[in-house]
């Protein structure tokens, strides 16, 4: 199925602690920050990852859509599930 989200307000409701959850899960790790708003996430076997830690930057919305087709690649899952994912792990509780 290819379904596309094109509401950017869709991206920016999944929260920089549901992406880095969703890769730190799906095998990435935090290896270093990428400037005062980022940080770069490792795999092994996978490209580098670089994850927004604030939502308050001006392409948020583009940066998460980009990691949902990342992390969809990688994980070999439909984008639209990983969005489901990212999105529904914001109301889980920890």
């Amino acid at each position: 199925m290819n379904i596309q989200i094109l509401d950017g307000d869709d991206y920016r409701a999944i929260t920089p602690s549901a992406l880095s959850a969703f890769a730190t899960s799906k095998g990435w790790a935090k290896s270093e920050s990428f400037g005062p708003y980022a940080d770069v996430y490792v795999g092994n076997g996978r490209p580098s990852l670089v994850i927004p830690h604030t939502n308050q930057i001006g392409d948020y919305a583009a940066v998460v859509s980009q990691l949902i087709k990342d992390f969809a690649e990688y994980t070999e899952q439909d984008a639209l599930v990983v969005y489901s994912d990212l999105d529904e792990s914001n109301f889980d509780a920890v």
